[in-house]
């Protein structure tokens, strides 16, 4: 019988010291969202500034609605998440929002710069592509920036996924409902 696969995850100080080490980097606001809501990687870079009510009246939150996937038939494609319970509404903290908020600002003066325009359809992680339009960053690039960076951060060397298991671990250590730990991570 295989062996089951030993969730890995960050504790709240390796967590702090990765967040640390990452906020010079591109990838720092992906970082801080997979930490601080939970989300997989495809649903993080599945967003559009759409998703995202920063003037919610319950709170600042972002909406799940897709995914993005990477085949090697199709390549890049957007996916409905897996499950009903995997469309869902996420309240976010007002440091991730905070984040957010610097990084739109940041990647609309840089594709300003470039005659470009994102659009509030426009992908959250945009990226400028070899045709001169924007689309979003690739799961394969993100996992290798993660990669990288981590690996020069002492800490447990987790997955990218592995920030989906602490933030899970994390509301759970703080006796956070089962059910709301449950809702929030699309399960």
């Amino acid at each position: 019988k295989p062996q089951k696969a030993r969730i890995e995850f960050l504790d709240k100080t390796e967590t702090a010291k990765l967040l640390k080490a990452a906020q010079t980097r591109v990838i720092y606001p992906i970082i801080l969202l997979a930490v601080t809501t939970g989300m997989r990687r495809g649903e993080i870079l599945g967003l559009s500034w759409s998703d995202i009510d920063f003037d919610k009246s319950g709170g600042p939150s972002l909406t799940v609605r897709q995914a993005l996937v990477e085949t090697s038939e199709k390549g890049l494609e957007y996916k409905k998440p897996k499950s009903e319970a995997g469309e869902r509404v996420i309240t976010l903290p007002n440091i991730t929002v905070q984040e957010l908020r610097r990084h739109r600002a940041r990647q609309s003066e840089y594709f300003l710069k470039l005659g470009v325009r994102v659009g509030k359809d426009g992908p959250v992680f945009a990226t400028l592509k070899d045709d001169d339009t924007i689309g979003p960053m690739t799961p394969r690039s993100l996992t290798k920036s993660f990669t990288r960076l981590i690996k020069d951060v002492d800490i447990p060397q987790i997955t990218l996924h592995g920030l989906r298991h602490s933030h899970i671990t994390h509301l759970l250590m703080d006796n956070a409902p089962i059910k709301l730990v449950s809702a929030r991570a699309g399960h």
